[in-house]
């Protein structure tokens, strides 16, 4: 057991890149969820980015389905930030607005009062990053977020959580 945001969570989880990447429907996508759940699962992973053209957020959404009437506890749910899906490119922008803006959609998709988890999906080497860590500690002191995590693609650090 690990603690994250102040939640005990289990050492496996579900990533949900597949459920959009994939040619699977969105109810086959929910089912994979609660079935994962049933399996004892206690962490979703998602993001902004794992959607398909046309469609603002699709791994969300299908999340936020599955966990609709759901029994038993809720897993923790992750998702991220800072990067996403425009056609066929994924853009990366760590800009405070962009990340606030972001995590309220999000928010509103998985239908939370707070993310458990919000990563920073790309550090973006156009903007500092403590300006874009900042943006998140906002975020997590406005009670949108309960920790703060950190995907990158250096050498230095892959990933970090910060609680």
């Amino acid at each position: 057991m690990t603690m994250i945001g102040g939640r005990r969570v289990a050492g496996i989880g579900l990533g949900t890149a597949p459920l959009a990447f994939r040619d699977i429907t969105a109810a086959e996508g929910a089912a994979t969820v609660r079935a994962a759940l049933e399996a004892g699962v206690g962490l979703i992973d998602t993001a902004l980015a794992y959607t398909r053209p046309g469609v603002e957020t699709y791994a969300e959404q299908v999340v936020a389905s599955a966990l609709r009437g759901a029994a038993g506890e809720r897993p923790l749910i992750a998702t991220k930030g800072g990067h996403w899906r425009d056609g066929d490119r994924f853009p990366v922008d760590g800009r405070p607005g962009t990340l606030r803006a972001h995590c309220d959609v999000s928010l509103r998709t998985l239908q939370v009062e707070r993310i458990d988890l919000y990563f920073l999906h790309h550090v973006d080497p156009a903007v500092p990053l403590l300006d874009s860590v900042g943006a998140l500690e906002g975020l997590r002191q406005e009670g949108k977020i309960a920790a703060i995590g950190i995907i990158s693609r250096s050498d230095h650090f892959r990933r970090c959580i910060l609680t």
